[in-house]
């Protein structure tokens, strides 16, 4: 199988979640965090989100070269390591990129920890 943008999506956002170490992150709320960025794709005016998409497949080919593999189908150590690598290429976009899901998940995560923070409890 070869680039699949929410394949990638989902394993981008759970990947720089496990890169932060300010929340627990459980596996449903990796779900919810993917399930919100892809919204929040789907929501962008054309040009965004067409560019979005674009950059997203560019960035799920580019494990390639070194794994044989997309980067969706690598797992969690080496998802973080071509992070890692990508990032210090000297290529801006790439950069961007991992930083605009970087913000959005962790807002998300954030966003969801604040909901369930703020529900009654009953008990």
């Amino acid at each position: 199988m070869g680039p699949d943008f929410a394949a990638c999506v989902r394993a981008l956002s759970a990947t720089l979640l496990a890169e932060q170490s300010v929340l627990p992150v459980t596996e449903r709320e990796k779900e919810a965090v993917a399930d919100h960025l892809l919204s929040t794709a789907g929501r962008m005016p054309d040009h965004l989100r067409l560019a979005l998409r674009a950059a997203t497949l560019f960035f799920d080919a580019l494990a390639y070269p070194v794994s044989g593999r997309p980067f969706h189908q690598l797992g969690l150590a080496r998802q973080q390591a071509q992070v890692r690598r990508l990032n210090r290429l000297p290529i801006g976009p790439i950069r961007s990129l991992t930083g605009f899901y970087r913000i959005l998940s962790v807002h998300a995560l954030w966003s969801l920890a604040e909901s369930r923070a703020a529900l009654p409890r009953h008990g």
